[in-house]
């Protein structure tokens, strides 16, 4: 009986002591639940919040990425544009070097022609080669200016005696030989013009009419439009028979000038009427 009542006393006394930890351990759930679930909320607003930071960051960038895009494109249609007006005036700058090269290679002919070396210049002594062909210029148009006036005061005279002497009638021959020779004279002088115009000489049928010893310089009746070129070799001839050689530096419209190269003997000068002709090219 004892035992009996002292058991029902003692679910009597514990009973109300577990319905209040049952009811703390419930409440602590549901704030826990609670507190997790803000918690979620809480995160999610934050990741919203980020995202929509991202997005505008990129929304950014891209613009700024854009317009970086359109200044390089402008800046490659500059360098375009640059590139091109290089190549042009690279094709001009070829264009203009061909031509100094020719005139170069021109100009080298004559001067190895002249016996100067164009690696190896000497100024004192192509300042003496220019001062005497100077001096040797003026002495010939001095020449030439007397022979000038020489051969006129003759025409004067000659013309002058076959009017006193009545027009030569006494000796025709003599009167017609005189006459041919002022012909002549007046054309080589400039005062009158050949009755008909010669075909232009060519290289084989040309002739040597004037001669410089002193420097080895000829002068051909032969020109460009006688097929006469700058470096051409050529061959000097004296009835058939090779007296030396010498090659074209200057051209001109109807003469040319050349320098001896060699003779073929010392004591055989070129002389004014000997005959030239283009010399074989040995391979």
């Amino acid at each position: 009986m004892n035992l009996n009542s002292n058991n029902q006393m003692r679910k009597s006394a514990t009973t109300p002591a577990s319905a209040a930890r049952v009811l703390v351990c419930v409440v602590l759930v549901l704030g826990a639940c609670l507190a997790s679930e803000s918690i979620v909320a809480q995160s999610k607003a934050s990741n919203a919040s980020s995202s929509a930071i991202e997005l505008q960051e990129l929304k950014t960038a891209l613009t700024i990425s854009q317009k970086q895009l359109a200044a390089e494109k402008g800046r490659t249609a500059a360098l375009d544009e640059m590139r091109k007006a290089l190549a042009e005036s690279l094709a001009a700058a070829n264009s203009e070097a061909k031509v100094e090269r020719a005139a170069y290679q021109d100009l080298l002919i004559k001067m190895e022609a002249l016996g100067v070396d164009v690696l190896n210049v000497d100024p004192k002594g192509l300042q003496q080669r220019l001062l005497k062909a100077v001096r040797t210029t003026e002495l010939e148009r001095e020449q030439n200016r007397k022979l000038s006036g020489q051969l006129l005061k003759l025409s004067e005279s000659v013309v002058s005696y076959f009017q006193s002497t009545g027009g030569g009638q006494h000796d025709p021959k003599s009167r017609m030989a005189v006459e041919s020779e002022l012909r002549a004279g007046d054309v080589a002088l400039g005062l009158s013009l050949p009755k008909a115009k010669k075909a232009p000489v060519t290289v084989s049928r040309a002739r040597v009419v004037s001669m410089d010893p002193e420097v080895g310089l000829i002068v051909l009746n032969v020109g460009r439009k006688g097929g006469a070129r700058v470096g051409m070799p050529l061959e000097i001839l004296r009835t058939d028979r090779p007296i030396g050689t010498a090659m074209v530096v200057d051209v001109r419209d109807s003469i040319c000038g050349a320098v001896l190269n060699e003779l073929v003997s010392e004591n055989d000068d070129v002389k004014i009427g000997d005959r030239i002709q283009p010399k074989p090219q040995q391979l």
